[in-house]
Order: C-alpha cells, then structure tokens, then sequence
C-alpha cells in the first residue's frame, strides 16, 4: 500500500508517494528529490517538471498511452500502426503487434500495445521507437522516459535515449513500472526507443510511455483522446472513417465527393483542393486510393464506385495545408458528374 497523506478537513486532495519505499534509505532518496530539484531551479541548471507550464516538461511523446490507432489495430510487418510509433525489425527478426484492450497496467490506460517476437534478431533485432521532432531545446538537459513494460519471465529488455543512456529492465510476467534519466548531448530529432532489444521470445507489452524533463517519473498525463488525435494528425491523416484502416476496400466512409463539369473528363481536369483538418509539419506524400481496388493507387472511380484508369488520381500542388487532384491519363469518362475517392497524407518523420 502507498505511503499517502490526508490533509486537514476541508481539503479533499491527497498526495501519494509513486510508489512503495523498499526501505529507509530508499524514503529518504524519495523525500530528497524534490529538494535536488528546487537547487537545481534555483541554480538555472534543472527545469521543474511538475511545476513548468510547457507541455515539453509534462510529456514529449505523443499517443503514448496507445489511444489512437489510424492504420488499423494489427499488423506483422514494420513501420508505423499505433500512431507515431514505429516498429523496426533488422538481423532477421520477426513479430506480429496489435491493439489490447484487456491487459494494461492499471485505469489509466484503456489499451496497450501487444508484441509477440517470434525471433528475436539475436537479441537486438526488435526496435519499437518514436521520434520526437527537433527538440534542440532539450540538449544539455535531464530526460526522463518512463512506463510500464510486461514480457516473459526471464526475458530482458533494453531501452533506450538516443542510443546515449540505456537500461535493461528484467520481465517477470507481470507489469513493471521503469524510468530511465540520462542527459540528452545531441541537439537533432531524438529517438525515444522504450523497447530497443528483447532477449526471449514471447509476448510483450508496453503502456503508459512518457518522456518529460528532469529526472523524476512523474505521474503519467492522459491528454484527451481529441488532443491527441490532433496532434497524431499533424504527422498522418486520413479520409477513412476512425475505425477504418486505409487501403479498406469499397468503404464509402469519408470516402471524397468531387463534381466535375460533365462526364467527359478532360486531360489536366483538377477535382478541386483537399484540406486537412490539421496543418502538417511538412508537405506530406500524399496516396490517392479508388474505391473498388484502392490498392490501384493513382486512380479515381466513378459514382457507381468502377475505378477509373492509372492517371485518373494524380497529386497536385500539395502542402501542409491540403493538395489537389487532377486527371493526367488523357480524355475519360465517369457518371453522374462527379468522381469519388480516398486518400492518405503521410508526414511522418
């Protein structure tokens, strides 16, 4: 049971130590750091996380709580599927990941991510990572990544600040909180890799990964699911519905309605602009998907949902702020004055 304080009547707050001391000295260690970081506040050398008002102090990551999932919920190749996390696999190794509703850590989370390593990659083939964009602010200063991680007992897993400070966290089937600090050197995009290598086969999950400054692992933030949406949005956005992975075949959810002037479509005939609901951080690559087949990306479909030809979809003019789309396979025809299709703008760093 934690150690907490119940303040006088009147007053309905109660503050929690995080967690259990081991014993007096590890008390004692608790009790100290606040003092450590009014020193080093009062010195100019340390931000007070828990006190500053910049979200950067708070939590760096985004979508570490694993709520937002745009490209779908499961997956056994690479790259990207919670949104702004990436798997990475070298050295042969191989997984399988997915969305989990039904095992987290505690009420903080409503899901965790699920990684089942088939092959390990001799050890340091697994990289689960996130990049966090050119936080040249945090050169010099203390970081703190912290979660929760679960895996087999036994097993072994590495994480990691830019390859400049790491630790290896021991699993035993159940939950365990972790918290690495270390000093941020470089003054580029970091990479924030709460699982770096694994050294057992089996299942692994992570929840509740935080980065924020200083050195104490403060109580996770829970930003809302809007918020965090919106700030997953500035990196990837779709015209699917929420729950609709791209490349999702003849879905009209969000699908683009887009009238042209007669159903004879003329060469260099522009569909008009496509904005986004969040302005990107840099003008993305832009996939224009058909109804029937989306796969047969460059294409549009006509109002009874026929693709039309490669050519029939094409990128124009985009931004971070939105894109047109134009025909550029010569003359065509569709139905009902209008065209239809889907798209995906992908900023990701």
């Amino acid at each position: 049971m934690p150690f907490q304080f119940n303040p006088p009547d009147g007053f309905r707050n109660t503050v929690m130590f995080p967690q259990k001391p081991a014993n007096e000295t590890a008390f004692r260690d608790q009790m100290q750091q606040p003092l450590d970081q009014l020193r080093d506040y009062i010195n100019g050398a340390d931000p007070m996380p828990q006190y500053a008002n910049s979200s950067i102090n708070r939590q760096a990551l985004i979508n570490g709580n694993f709520d937002i999932w745009q490209r779908g919920t499961t997956s056994s190749g690479v790259g990207y599927l919670a949104d702004r996390w990436k798997l990475i696999l070298i050295n042969g190794a191989t997984i399988a990941y997915q969305r989990r509703a039904t095992d987290v850590p505690n009420s903080q989370s409503k899901y965790s991510i699920e990684i089942s390593v088939t092959n390990t990659g001799g050890g340091t083939g697994v990289i689960f990572r996130q990049y966090v964009e050119a936080p040249h602010y945090l050169a010099g200063k203390k970081v703190t990544i912290s979660g929760f991680l679960k895996g087999p007992s036994g097993a072994n897993v590495i994480s990691t600040v830019n390859d400049e400070f790491a630790l290896p966290i021991a699993m035993n089937g159940n939950w365990v909180p972790f918290k690495i600090s270390g000093v941020v050197n470089s003054f580029g995009d970091l990479l924030i890799d709460p699982l770096r290598s694994v050294d057992k086969t089996g299942v692994y999950f992570l929840a509740q990964v935080q980065l924020s400054a200083g050195d104490v692992a403060i109580p996770f933030q829970r930003r809302s699911v809007a918020e965090e949406l919106s700030l997953c949005q500035r990196y990837y956005e779709k015209s699917y519905g929420y729950d609709v992975p791209p490349m999702t075949a003849s879905n009209s959810q969000g699908i683009e309605n887009k009238v042209v002037p007669g159903n004879t479509i003329g060469n260099l005939q522009s569909y008009g602009k496509v904005s986004y609901k969040v302005q990107k951080r840099v003008a993305p690559t832009v996939t224009i998907c058909p109804f029937t087949t989306p796969s047969n990306t460059g294409r549009v479909s006509n109002n009874t949902g026929t693709d039309l030809i490669l050519g029939s979809g094409t990128v124009q003019y985009a931004n971070e702020t939105g894109f047109t789309v134009q025909n550029t396979a010569g003359t065509i025809t569709t139905t009902d004055n209008c065209v239809i299709f889907h798209w995906t703008a992908d900023a990701e760093i």
